[in-house]
Formats: structure tokens, C-alpha cells, sequence
């Protein structure tokens, strides 16, 4: 699984497989991963933040392989995880994208599989989450975009259908606050889902975590 995540890259054109920014925002790049010989330590158990800015994450059980469609990769077995001492998910305005290959089948209803956690470890309810969620079957191989409060689920979620496919996906995030954000995925043509975040942002303190269900 590749990622960047980006702050304020919000208006996009598409080329192709390529997402380019209309305007240059690299000022505002605020974290970026990449899983391959540039991105790692070479004892594998370090991913370095490629933006500069030193938010470097521990890696742990995490491998690093080659696929056909993604190229170096890192793969998640279920457990595994890169565990920061920052906040990777900014405050604020933000773009996220993430390039990713979920295996088919896999899920479960009743079920949680975090991409990105953000909030306390345990916690069903955090302030940030990118995961796919299995709350029922209804749910099921979907990729959601998630902000939510210690106790509630604040905003209704926007996701990225239909991605536990064994296929290569890119899922890409745009959030307004206290306005519709968009979901798009391998196409930036038409958003996939578009919500209100009415509630505001949930925003804590609490380090990032990649990875675990």
C-alpha cells in the first residue's frame, strides 16, 4: 500500500492514472509515504516522511513486496502497523490519497480494518480513521473516510465502494470544513460520494497508527 497525504491539495486534474494538482501546493505537502527502497530504512522497520518534515513511523510486522500493479509495496497481514509520534492527518483543509490493493473475501461482518487510526488505540470512535468497515453487511469491501467524536459518530461517513476487489485502487479525499466533501476513486471526473460535514472536524492530539484491525 502507497500513500500521500496532503494538506490543502484540493483542486485536481486528472491524466491519466496521474493526479496533478492544478495549482502547485508542494509548500503545503504535509506528510508523504512510499513504501519501496526510497521510502524505507534499509532495516526495514523505519518509513520516512518523504515531505521533509520528519514525521518518520515505526514499522512493525510490516513487509515490504513487489506486486504486478503496484510495484514495491508495503503488505499489511492484519496485525501489522507503523505507529508515529505525531499527527500524520492535519488539522484543517486537507487532501488524502492513498493507492492501495486489498485482498478479496477477507472481510467479515462486525468487523473494523484500519487504514489509519487516529485517536485512542482502542477506540471504535476517533477523531480521524480511514477503514474499511464491515459495521454490517451492508458494508462490506467499502473503504471510509471517517471523523468522528470520542462517543458518536459526528459526520455521516464518505467512502469508496466496492474496493476489496484483489485490484489496484486510488482513493482520494478532500475535506472542507463545514462543507460537502468528495470521495473519488481511480477517476477524478465524478466524485463517488459526496457528504455535508456539518458537525465540524473532531480533532486530537492523539499520534497516528497505520495499520491493525
Amino acid at each position: 500500500m502507497l500513500m500521500d497525504l496532503q494538506s490543502l491539495g484540493i483542486d485536481f486534474k486528472d491524466e491519466g492514472e496521474n493526479y496533478v494538482p492544478k495549482k502547485d501546493y508542494a509548500g503545503n505537502l504535509f506528510a508523504k509515504y512510499v513504501f519501496d527502497s526510497n521510502g524505507v530504512s534499509t532495516d526495514k522497520t523505519t518509513v520516512k516522511d518523504l515531505s521533509g518534515h520528519g514525521y518518520d513511523g515505526t514499522m512493525t510486522g510490516v513487509s515490504i513486496t513487489k506486486d504486478d500493479e503496484l510495484g514495491e509495496c508495503a503488505y499489511f497481514n492484519g496485525s501489522a502497523s507503523i505507529a508515529f509520534k505525531n499527527q500524520i492527518i492535519p488539522k484543517g483543509n486537507k487532501t488524502i490519497i492513498i493507492t492501495l490493493k486489498k485482498d478479496s473475501g477477507t472481510q467479515k461482518s462486525s468487523e473494523y480494518e484500519f487504514v489509519i487510526k487516529q485517536g485512542g488505540k482502542e477506540q471504535i470512535f476517533t477523531s480521524w480513521s480511514i477503514r474499511f468497515d464491515a459495521f454490517n453487511d451492508g458494508c462490506l469491501n467499502n473503504l471510509y473516510f471517517c471523523n468522528d467524536s470520542k462517543t458518536d459518530m459526528l459526520n455521516l461517513h464518505p467512502l469508496a465502494t466496492n474496493v476489496c476487489d484483489g485490484k489496484k485502487h486510488i482513493a482520494i479525499f478532500n475535506y472542507y470544513d463545514n462543507k460537502t466533501n468528495n470521495v473519488y476513486c481511480d477517476s477524478l471526473k465524478v466524485p463517488v460520494s459526496s457528504f455535508d460535514f456539518s458537525g465540524g472536524e473532531y480533532y486530537t492530539a492523539d499520534n497516528t497508527i497505520i495499520g491493525e484491525s
